[in-house]
């Protein structure tokens, strides 16, 4: 949940909530879909939203079912949420 000093006609005025699934996701390096708007309400206009994290598949293993060396790992969105919540 996000509080903004903001009316909630500001809010839409100035992108609603696609930019702020925009500014959101760009903060955090995350991909736009994967943040969900569940409502918008008045109040010192209140935000709150899911981050939707899907793992993705180890594509990794070549076909001797071994996985393939990588130079720098990667990590899952659940991995990268972890480390900003941590902060």
């Amino acid at each position: 949940m996000v509080r903004m000093e903001w009316s909630v006609n500001e809010f839409f005025d100035n992108g609603g909530t696609t930019a702020f699934v925009d500014r959101v996701s760009g903060s955090l390096g995350i991909h736009a879909s994967e943040i969900k708007v569940v409502s918008v309400y008045e109040g010192s206009l209140v935000v709150n939203y899911d981050i939707v994290v899907e793992e993705e598949e180890d594509t990794s293993a070549d076909s001797s079912g071994d996985a393939a060396a990588s130079s720098t790992p990667t990590q899952s969105a659940a991995e990268k949420l972890a480390a900003i919540k941590a902060k």
